[in-house]
Order: structure tokens, then C-alpha cells, then sequence
């Protein structure tokens, strides 16, 4: 197999550490388990690497047992940094107990993503999950979308979205399908939005605060920072919380 791992349960995939490289029609079927960093279906941490028509079908499953926040798993990538991911799915299910869990990446920055999806259900305890990205900055994602259920079980689990939990680049011709529950900052498409722009988008799911104290929950985005455009946006599910609720 391509790439390096840093010990024996980071970075743990198919192909472990990417850089610089392209890597096209490939695939995994395998499922991902017992990994506490950076676990996906097919890598497990890229840098600037080129890829496309990919695609993993197992489950991934990350179990953070140390005293870290961050876990990073993806049903496609962990984390990518940099590079291009273009025409990839996932259809596994992605669960874990730290933060940024996604159905098809776990950790995005300054990456492209274009006409992917992700079809598996997403569960986590803790914050930044998404059905198809769980933790996005300063990335291009276009003509993508998630279909799988979004479920954050636990108090800590804020900043949950049907397509990204936590994004502030630019969303172009996306939409998610599945029901999204969380604590606190859910929505259809984001949970928590501290920028960028999100145009020509749709969530049918239904979102759900997990119990009567849910706060920033809406069809759309939970939490909307001051500085990101929203055009052409639709939500058709409904929509459940405490406090600050709404129908976009």
C-alpha cells in the first residue's frame, strides 16, 4: 500500500498518508475500526493531493480514547489539506467520539471538493459533524450532496449539519436529505457558519434539538455568522428546538 502511518492507530485507511500525488480510479470495500486520528475509508490524511474517481463502501469507525478533541474521520478522507477531490462517494457509515466526523471527510481545509456525495449515516458524541464534511475553512465545494442521517447523541454535540457541521468557504449547487439532531448550533445543511457564501442549495431533512434546551437550530444553518451569504436556498423539513429556531 501507498503512504505511511504515524503509529498504529493514526492515519489508518487504505492508502495512510498522502502527499503531492494523484490517485484516481480507486477504490475500498474494507471497514475502518479502532482508529483514534485521521481514520477514512480510502486515506487517511492527504496534502495536495489530486483525487477522483474514488470511492469506499465500508464503515468507519473512530474511537478517541485519549485526552485529544480532535479525531478527524471521513467515509472517503480523514483529513485533507489542500489538493482536489472530484466525482468520489462513500457509502459507509461513519461514527465516532470526538469532533469532526463526515460522511465523505472529516476535516477540509483549503481544499476543492466537486460532484461527490455521501449516502451513510453519521453519529458522533462531540461537535463539527456532518453527513457529507464534518469541519470546513477556506475550501470550494460544488454540485455535492449528502443523504445519509446526522445524529449527535450526546450535550456535546454542537455544530451539526445534513451536509457540514462547521464550514466558511464557498457552497455552490449542494443539498442534503437526511434528519439532523444535535445539542445546540443544527441545521439542515450547517450547524455553525462563521463566514463564506452558500448559493443554490436545498435540505429536506428534519432537524431536531435533542431535548427541550436545543439552541440555533434552523432548516437551513443553526448558527449564522455576520459575514456569510446565503442565495437561493430552500428547507423542507421540520424543524424542533428551544430557542433561536427558524425555518431557515
Amino acid at each position: 500500500l501507498l503512504g505511511w502511518a504515524f503509529d498504529g492507530y493514526e492515519n489508518i485507511s487504505m492508502f495512510n498518508n498522502v502527499a503531492e500525488n494523484v490517485l484516481k480510479n480507486s477504490y475500498a470495500t474494507g471497514n475502518i475500526t479502532d482508529c483514534y486520528n485521521r481514520c477514512g475509508g480510502l486515506v487517511g490524511h492527504t496534502e495536495f493531493l489530486e483525487l477522483s474517481d474514488s470511492y469506499a463502501t465500508g464503515k468507519v469507525e473512530n474511537i478517541n480514547e485519549t485526552n485529544s478533541t480532535s479525531a478527524e474521520a471521513g467515509g472517503l478522507i480523514g483529513r485533507q489539506y489542500g489538493g482536489t477531490t472530484t466525482n468520489c462517494y462513500a457509502t459507509g457509515a461513519v461514527s465516532g467520539n470526538r469532533n469532526n466526523i463526515g460522511g465523505l471527510i472529516g476535516t477540509l481545509i483549503g481544499g476543492k471538493l466537486s460532484d461527490s456525495h455521501a449516502t451513510g449515516a453519521v453519529t458522533s458524541e462531540k461537535a463539527n459533524l456532518g453527513g457529507l464534511i464534518g469541519y470546513e475553512t477556506q475550501s470550494e465545494v460544488t454540485n455535492v450532496y449528502a443523504e445519509g442521517k446526522v445524529s449527535g447523541t450526546t450535550q456535546d454535540a454542537v455544530r451539526v449539519g445534513g451536509l457540514v457541521g462547521q464550514p466558511d468557504g464557498t457552497y455552490t449547487k449542494v443539498y442534503a436529505k437526511g434528519d439532523v439532531s444535535g445539542a445546540n448550533e443544527i441545521g439542515g445543511i450547517f450547524g455553525g457558519n462563521n463566514g463564506g457564501s452558500l448559493t443554490t442549495c436545498a435540505a429536506f431533512g428534519n432537524v431536531n434539538a435533542l431535548d427541550d434546551t436545543g439552541i440555533a437550530v434552523g432548516g437551513i444553518g443553526g448558527r449564522c455568522g455576520n459575514r456569510i451569504n446565503i442565495t437561493n436556498c430552500s428547507a423542507y423539513g421540520d424543524v424542533k428546538g428551544q430557542s433561536a429556531v427558524g425555518a431557515a
